[in-house]
């Protein structure tokens, strides 16, 4: 059980990370707040620990991976405030330990900077560091139909896609690339050359594409809505409406999407709120028939 600080420090690094999902999930019924607070909390400190954290990047993935081992151990009490609020996630939603374990594989991608030859690894990475948080988020939610599982990964991969896009030039100054080699060998283009004037076009066509393909991804995701709780179904939904602005900002940007980082304005962000409510309210009616949909299949299994 974690302490009122625990807790209220859970909500603060929440908070102080994404400022779209932070919003978004302001929407969130209590119960499930806490529960989206408790795995961000976690999967933030463990992006900082690589991202920021000083030494081997090999050995802090593997102090990850071992503390994260130890919330799924009862046995296992003294842990720290972000693996703690895991834990506490873990036992009040059920969560299985190998959806954390994979996005610690998908982080050990980019400490080992991996090439991504295809978009099919690609679309791995995107499935094991976002995919598996909307897993995570969608067993906080009580929700464990099949389906709705992979339209909530599909959600994340989307998100994912998103980041890459917008942060491509960000991403280089790291010495990360997560553009496909095979699209980038189609363009001519070398890693040296990447952010060259001279492939300047090409770049532009490659992260249009990233984001057509993250546009797939948003459709099926959204299918998924119709899953969830009412209020979680208006959560999931801005923070996918965020998202996809961001991409629609690049592509109206051009050339400047590659050399400032893309966001939206907080006004166009309250626009983007209305819309999300206006759509989840239209979603009522089916979701009344689907209710009744199920509880008549409920009482004929029950009959025979």
């Amino acid at each position: 059980m974690l302490s009122r600080e625990q807790t209220i420090h859970s909500k603060e690094v929440f908070k102080a990370g994404s400022k779209s999902f932070s919003l978004a999930a302001r929407f969130f019924p209590q119960e499930l707040e806490e529960g989206a607070t408790h795995i961000y909390h976690w999967c933030r400190h463990c992006d900082d620990v690589i991202d920021e954290g000083i030494g081997d990047k090999t050995l802090l993935l593997e102090e990850l991976q071992e503390e994260t081992i130890k919330v799924w151990n009862p046995q296992e009490t003294d842990l720290s405030p972000p693996f703690a609020s895991l834990r506490r996630a873990v036992e009040r939603h059920n969560i299985p330990s190998y959806y954390a374990l994979e996005l610690l594989e998908g982080m050990k991608m980019d400490v080992t900077h991996y090439q991504y030859r295809t978009y099919r690894e690609l679309k791995l990475y995107c499935y094991r560091v976002a995919g598996t948080v909307g897993l995570m988020m969608t067993h906080a939610m009580g929700i464990f139909d099949q389906k709705a599982l992979k339209m909530a990964a599909s959600m994340g991969i989307g998100m994912q896609l998103t980041n890459i896009a917008r942060d491509i030039k960000e991403d280089y100054s790291l010495q990360r690339i997560y553009l496909p080699k095979e699209w980038l060998k189609e363009k001519g283009i070398t890693d040296s050359e990447l952010m060259s004037v001279k492939h300047r076009e090409d770049l532009l066509m490659i992260q249009k594409k990233l984001i057509s393909e993250a546009e797939k991804y948003y459709h099926e995701g959204k299918q998924g809505l119709i899953y969830l709780p009412w209020r979680a179904a208006l959560a999931v939904h801005i923070a996918h409406l965020f998202y996809r602005e961001i991409g629609r900002k690049i592509l109206r940007n051009g050339e400047r999407s590659l050399e400032r980082r893309t966001v939206i304005s907080f006004p166009r962000k309250l626009m983007l709120v209305t819309r999300g409510l206006w759509d989840t309210l239209f979603s009522i009616p089916v979701r009344l028939r689907s209710e009744r949909t199920k509880v008549v299949i409920d009482k004929i299994w029950s009959q025979v």
